[in-house]
């Protein structure tokens, strides 16, 4: 995707991840339990994890990064969020592909949970061939299992 890159997280960006967190999330904590700033600050800054955040940039501008952890058998997508103007263009399609890319290579699955309210992006994991393994009283869990490159 032309204008689209991504480069790993530095200290400064806590605040730009927050931003584009506040602008993604908020409608869906809010339709759940409500948006506390000061409490989603917090969680924010006690959880913001530089090495697993990556930085979508688009047109040389950051709008948006997803948090992505590595274990011995699968990884873990905490979050890829994308600020809302951004959304439908085909970025996170893309980013995912990559990822789903990286995941295949190295013989691992990806797992990630979404919010039972956030249809948009359940509709974009099973188009990508995520399959919901648990419910919660929230969230979907969802796994793409790799598939080998033969």
């Amino acid at each position: 995707m032309d204008n689209l890159h991504l480069r790993p997280a530095t200290a400064s960006d806590k605040e730009i991840c927050y931003r584009i967190k506040q602008l993604s999330l908020k409608p869906y904590v809010n339709t759940i339990w409500g948006w506390d700033e000061m409490v989603q600050l917090k969680a924010h800054n006690d959880h913001f994890s530089r090495s697993a955040t990556t930085i979508i940039i688009y047109k040389n501008k950051p709008i948006g990064y997803y948090e992505l952890v590595e274990t011995n058998a699968h990884f873990i997508l905490k979050n890829i969020l994308i600020e809302n103007q951004f959304q439908n263009l085909g970025i996170g399609n893309f980013v995912m592909q990559l990822l789903i890319e990286n995941a295949n290579a190295l013989e691992k699955s990806i797992q990630l949970k979404v919010f039972k309210v956030n249809g948009k992006a359940q509709k974009l994991y099973s188009k990508l061939g995520f399959n919901v393994v648990e419910i919660t009283e929230y969230h979907l869990k969802m796994q793409k299992n790799f598939e080998a490159i033969t």
